[in-house]
């Protein structure tokens, strides 16, 4: 079913960008130790790749999601969009903050990301209840 793939693939890439994110402000943090630059530049590099992934088909999975699963659920997805850009700009800073002045950034976004977490586990609850009663797909019936 082509629901179900869209599912797949949107879920799988907003888990990867929200760890990979997760993974630099751990890396980040001066709780963890001096951070070590090779350690956090790969995790940076990581996080850059996942997001040339997600910007580079975005404007693909907004219509895909808004066709297959309708225009709520593409807001949903949007505003995911709009907090995962949010925090990445703020691990962003503090990244070159470390690279440029040599010193970690206190706070932790790690609140941040556990919310935005939970943001992506209701879309995903959504979109397969909706897969599951099949109130997906391109139909006279489907989503508008």
């Amino acid at each position: 079913m082509a629901a179900t793939k869209v599912f797949e693939e949107i879920s799988t890439l907003v888990d990867k960008r929200q760890y990979r994110m997760l993974q630099v402000d751990w890396k980040l943090r001066p709780s963890r130790g001096d951070p070590q630059r090779e350690t956090l530049d790969a995790a940076m590099s990581e996080y850059r790749e996942v997001l040339g992934d997600w910007n580079s088909n975005l404007n693909r999975h907004l219509a895909l999601v808004e066709r297959y699963f309708g225009k709520d659920v593409r807001t949903t997805f949007e505003s995911i969009q709009e907090e995962s850009k949010s925090i990445g700009q703020q691990l962003e800073s503090d990244f070159w903050d470390l690279v440029d002045h040599g010193s970690a950034a206190e706070a932790s976004h790690q609140r941040s990301l556990f919310a935005l977490n939970d943001h992506i586990y209701q879309l995903n609850i959504v979109m397969i209840s909706m897969i599951q009663t099949g109130e997906v797909g391109i139909t006279p019936h489907g989503p508008s």
